[in-house]
């Protein structure tokens, strides 16, 4: 992840975003979103497909948002792989893409932090 964004998110997103009250140690819990950081590495693995394609079907099922994607580098935008297709048909995707420049970064991230809050 860009560094400092998820200590940025642990720190400025909505309760229950990155932690589920009354779960216990060791419980296997399933959080209300997912962040789904895009690069040229995470659309190239096979895990990142499979947790895609699972989360995708998720919210066919509950009819709720839940990926909420950001991309560093335009390689999202640049595959032919189906569940990025999908991915870019319907959403946006936030960039991130100049995550070394303060300003950038910063006005990124409050988007990012707005758009959770108003899911």
């Amino acid at each position: 992840m860009v560094p400092g964004v998820s200590a940025h998110l642990r720190v400025s997103a909505p309760v229950g975003f990155l932690r589920i009250r009354g779960a216990n140690v060791g419980q296997l819990c399933r959080l209300p979103i997912a962040r789904l950081v895009l690069s040229e590495h995470s659309v190239g693995s096979a895990w990142v497909e499979t947790e895609v394609e699972s989360a995708m079907e998720r919210e066919r099922r509950e009819r709720r948002a839940v990926l909420f994607p950001i991309r560093l580098d335009p390689a999202v935008m640049d595959t032919s792989k189906g569940w990025a297709a999908d991915i870019r048909r319907t959403r946006h995707i936030g960039d991130f893409s100049a995550w070394k420049q303060h300003d950038d970064y910063q006005e990124s991230f409050a988007r990012l932090l707005r758009d959770l809050k108003d899911r």
